[in-house]
């Protein structure tokens, strides 16, 4: 069996765990195949590094190099990394998934997906039993799929919001249009949209050498130059609401 595809199937993955003793037969088999092909890029700063077995999961190894500006794996929503994780199993029909599952029901194994911060060196785990496996697996899949870009972006929202200092909260990333923003909420009591926009220029050019400069950015910034989106920071003024957008163009991404 070909477990090439099911890497690529379920993307999100877990961390450096798996005692190895007493490994069945056809599970040892099913992690060689899949440690064949691995480590692999998952995209937006992540590598799917290894497929391993702790008696009653199968774990999946996933690495993240934590953003220079503090953002850890630790800040991540386990919640909404395990929806992530049950809507890109839904309506899976592929062989190797199912598979994979035969094996699983044959040992009455779970999976877990750990997230592996590099720098934090703090791991997120994330479990589904052999029953939410199946029931994902039996769910009808999203009418419409979603891109590897906003994969990753529903990935990144787990950590938001975040306070960045007293005067700048992350609310959240979205897509409009052709730009993927990030979207800042200034606090007005301390700061204003109009302070940002004065030193527009500098701003600009500052965020550019920070985002590549670490890899988990870069690599987001890649990913938004291969989908023909720019990439923006959009600062909100609270409470007034005013608004203030700073671009970067697909062509210096």
């Amino acid at each position: 069996m070909k477990i090439k595809f099911l890497i690529f199937s379920v993307l999100l993955a877990t961390a450096p765990v798996a005692v190895m003793a007493q490994v069945p037969a056809d599970v040892q088999q099913l992690l060689d195949e899949a440690n064949a092909y691995l480590p692999t890029d998952a995209g937006g700063g992540m590598t799917l590094s290894s497929l391993g077995y702790d008696h009653s999961s199968l774990v999946y190894t996933m690495e993240f190099d934590d953003d220079s500006q503090g953002l850890t794996i630790s800040m991540m929503d386990p919640k909404v990394l395990k929806q992530s994780i049950i809507n890109n199993l839904k309506g899976n029909t592929d062989a190797s998934v199912r598979a994979l599952v035969q094996v699983m029901e044959t040992h009455d194994l779970g999976m877990t997906y750990a997230f592996h911060g590099r720098r934090s060196k703090k791991t997120v785990l994330v479990h589904l039993t052999l029953d939410e496996v199946r029931s994902a697996l039996d769910g009808a899949p999203s009418s419409t799929p979603k891109s590897k870009l906003q994969a990753t972006i529903d990935l990144i929202n787990a950590m938001y919001p975040m306070k960045v200092n007293e005067n700048i909260t992350v609310a959240r990333v979205e897509i409009e249009v052709d730009t993927v923003f990030y979207v800042y909420e200034i606090n007005e009591q301390y700061s204003s949209v109009d302070a940002i926009a004065v030193n527009a220029a500098g701003n600009r050019k500052a965020l550019k050498e920070q985002f590549a400069s670490n890899p988990s950015s870069a690599s987001f910034m890649a990913m938004c130059k291969q989908e023909g989106k720019a990439l923006g920071f959009r600062y909100v003024g609270k409470p007034s609401g005013k608004k203030f957008d700073l671009i970067i163009p697909v062509d210096e991404l």
